[in-house]
């Protein structure tokens, strides 16, 4: 299963801890669970397709699983390449 481990720093002017740690708690909820998304050449006519249709793919790379999720949602469309950029629901 692949992992992203994220880490960044906030610069601010909080000098009060209760004020860090509320910052801090927003950022986890924001950022805990970050959805996964992919941009896929399918070699498929993607003129038919729509933004926000429901994608559902069981896809393994390498015969490691990418994902546990297997539906998506299509978030961009480049019907010129038949490309997608799908996002996990």
């Amino acid at each position: 299963m692949y992992k992203k481990k994220l880490r960044k720093a906030f610069d601010t002017d909080l000098i009060y801890e209760d004020n860090v740690k509320n910052l801090a708690d927003l950022l986890g909820k924001r950022f805990i669970n970050i959805k996964q998304g992919i941009k896929i050449g399918i070699g498929l006519d993607t003129s038919e397709m729509r933004l926000l249709d429901t994608v559902y793919l069981d896809m393994n790379i390498n015969e490691r699983k990418f994902s546990h999720a297997n539906k998506y949602i299509i978030t961009e469309i480049n019907p010129a390449q038949d490309i997608l950029v799908l996002e996990e629901i």
